[in-house]
């Protein structure tokens, strides 16, 4: 622990010794302080009880510290409260709910990011279940709860006797780049990815994860230089809220795209009906704030009645022809491809057909052209699956037939990368670069148990041609 006082760290530790006064060992705290890690002052005893005591940690907050032991002889926590690190500065706090629990040791606190709340792992080693959390809003008190088993998720693998180091968006994004497997490239639980660059930036815009049943409601947005290093621009539209006056959640698989000084933000949502539609909204720039559409842009019955075999209304795609005109792909079950208007918020419903020759297809049509050729790409199996994955096919007209040539991105087991697809694909006009952005499920594998289809991350790799101008498989 950094002492601010004097400018050095506190090293402590638990060892059971016993000195000529004592008849047998004692477990107690011992302690040395350093500025450099290479030399050290002499040992001294730190803490000691009546009883044996190990597992300390200090947690220092609004210029006081709190040490958390485990009472060795009783099996539970105790707690301290000091105004600095020296040994003769702690005062006991009661704290009745922890004292309450026993069998348990190795505590750990921490402070949630961006919230006046405070957690407090043990581990229950008694009963072999791994850490239990219990939650304070005020250290000084001493008064913890204890969250419910059914309240919270720590994977499948027991977790014990570990420590917690909080860290934002941004440092967690450039420890991936760092350290990371080479794949993923942006921090926390996010699917079908849509990137844009737009002047000199990259913009990112994903379906927030991590809600069973599909069921979360933000949009974020997240922009980067370097595609390395995303920086987190917030929340843009929240269907939860007034935000989208026709929806009611379940925010899915968006797409961007900008047209004269526009930027218009495409997306799926459930209607008041619990049918899935697809929307739009409208911003100055790629972060917002975006103003959406009072209307979906596309909906089953509007399909229905013009005779366009689909499953759900979902996973827009943005297509700008080399003349300038933009469509609109779109599926689940079927494909269809529509010319948006010039206000790029309505479509010409003359211009609407469904895709033919997508072998397999589940969802998440795109299209580039390259080469006088029109290259489509498309989401095969479920995303519930490991073996959701992209194909591939060729076509000489935009409106099909298309060709089905092979997968470009399946999954690796001995990788543990599962559940690969839901993609964009883009191109850097500087450097004729290719990329593909997509989602996985969330790494390691035994984070969750079930519901991996629904625990996704986003991963880039680079998209090659061959001398044959398709694209090639991608290797992860």
């Amino acid at each position: 622990m950094y002492d601010e006082k004097t400018d050095e760290f506190l090293v402590f530790w638990a060892s059971a010794t016993q000195e000529p006064q004592e008849k047998e060992r004692k477990q107690k705290i011992y302690s040395a302080r350093t500025k450099d890690f290479r030399t050290f002052s002499t040992s001294e005893k730190y803490i000691e009880r009546d009883n044996h005591i190990i597992d300390t940690t200090i947690l220092p907050s609004a210029g006081c510290y709190y040490r958390y032991s485990k009472d060795e002889t009783t099996k539970n926590i105790r707690v301290e409260k000091g105004d600095s690190l020296d040994k003769g500065a702690f005062v006991t706090l009661q704290a009745p709910i922890l004292e309450a629990v026993a069998g348990v040791e190795g505590p750990q606190i921490f402070k949630f990011n961006n919230r006046e709340e405070w957690c407090l792992i043990v581990d229950r080693f008694a009963e072999g279940k791994g850490y239990l959390p219990l939650l304070t809003t005020d250290l000084g008190s001493g008064e913890f709860r204890i969250v419910p088993d059914s309240d919270f998720d720590m994977g499948t693998t027991q977790k014990r006797h570990g420590s917690v180091l909080p860290i934002t968006t941004d440092e967690c994004s450039r420890l991936l780049a760092a350290f990371g497997d080479g794949h993923q490239v942006l921090p926390g639980q996010y699917a079908d990815p849509d990137v844009a660059k737009f002047e000199d930036r990259y913009y990112m815009y994903p379906t927030t994860d991590g809600f069973e049943g599909w069921s979360g409601t933000q949009f974020k947005v997240f922009s980067s230089s370097d595609l390395q290093h995303w920086q987190d621009e917030g929340v843009i539209l929240d269907l939860g809220t007034e935000d989208v006056p026709w929806a009611t959640g379940n925010a899915w698989a968006p797409a961007i795209s900008s047209r004269n000084g526009k930027f218009y933000f495409y997306f799926c949502g459930k209607m008041l009906n619990g049918v899935s539609a697809i929307g739009v909204a409208v911003a100055d720039t790629p972060i917002g704030p975006f103003l959406a559409e009072s209307q979906p842009l596309i909906t089953m019955e509007q399909l229905k009645r013009l005779g366009i075999t689909m499953g759900q209304a979902i996973d827009p795609s943005i297509y700008v022809e080399e003349d300038g005109r933009p469509y609109l792909l779109f599926g689940n079950g079927h494909a269809a491809i529509v010319e948006l208007n010039e206000n790029m918020t309505s479509v010409l419903e003359d211009t609407m057909s469904n895709l033919s020759g997508l072998h397999d297809f589940r969802e998440a049509v795109t299209v580039l052209k390259r080469g006088g050729r029109y290259h489509f790409t498309w989401s095969c199996d479920d995303t519930g699956s490991e073996n959701y994955h992209v194909n591939y096919g060729t076509s000489e007209q935009l409106y099909g037939p298309i060709t089905y040539q092979y997968p470009i991105l399946s999954k690796n087991v001995e990788k543990g990368m599962l559940g690969t697809g839901h993609h964009c694909i883009f191109n850097d006009s500087e450097t004729d670069q290719y990329r593909i952005a997509y989602h996985r499920f969330v790494t390691p594998l035994s984070r969750f148990s079930s519901g991996k289809g629904y625990h996704r991350e986003i991963c880039m790799d680079p998209l090659l041609f061959g001398k044959d101008g398709l694209i090639q498989p991608v290797i992860l």
